[in-house]
């Protein structure tokens, strides 16, 4: 397994789907998320060892777009 893919924020719904379909195609999957399980937001270090020799990096970090589009929510974007 040489190749590899390191997913930001990528334990919701389409990281999760994702993460499936890289290991599919023998991808080692890497994810940066606040969960302890994986490679942690404040871990400069173990982020950028993360990244080295990555093939792809994809950023799913944000603000759920699952909220409504009031003022207050737009405003927060």
């Amino acid at each position: 397994m040489d190749k590899k893919v390191v997913i930001a924020g990528g334990t919701g719904f389409i990281g999760k789907y994702l993460i499936e379909e890289f290991r599919k195609l023998d991808y080692q999957v890497l994810i940066i998320s606040r969960q302890d399980e994986h490679i942690q937001w404040n871990n400069e270090k173990e982020i950028i060892n993360g990244l080295e020799n990555s093939d792809m990096l994809i950023n799913l970090a944000g603000k759920s777009v699952d909220c409504r589009y009031n003022k207050k929510n737009k405003e927060r974007s």
